[in-house]
């Protein structure tokens, strides 16, 4: 018998989106020739976290929250070129994987604490004043 925790999905997590604003876009386009390396690794992350949650629970979460949170909490790793920027991910891979995947666990818990408190204040503002 499924439980909660091990029913079955009948849907899959959308993928992550993070938004840029088109000024900084075209900015960084033309001057920016480097990338950072941890960005899709915690992208990939958290997007296999979010799949070991209830379904209703992973939806709810902002990913790009989760993400700018653990990006904040990991160290940068910009490459150049496309060798490098491989070098750098495999190089994370083998010696930053737990922290990566904490760094992911806390983006995901912090997103879901800012969404609680959302749902906590908005019932309020539209209940007339006593």
């Amino acid at each position: 018998m499924p439980t909660a925790h091990t029913r079955e999905r009948t849907s899959t997590i959308p993928t992550i989106t993070i938004h840029v604003f088109p000024a900084m876009n075209s900015l960084h386009k033309s001057i920016s020739p480097y990338r950072n390396a941890m960005e899709l690794l915690a992208i990939e992350e958290i997007e296999q976290q979010l799949q070991n949650l209830p379904l209703d629970i992973a939806e709810s979460i902002n990913k790009d929250e989760a993400v700018a949170y653990t990006l904040n909490r990991l160290p940068p790793l910009y490459a150049t070129t496309l060798e490098g920027y491989f070098w750098q991910q495999k190089r994370a891979r083998e010696t930053l994987k737990d922290l990566i995947s904490k760094a992911a666990s806390w983006g995901i818990k912090a997103a879901q604490r800012k969404r609680e408190l959302r749902s906590y204040r908005n019932p309020m503002s539209n209940q007339p004043h006593p």
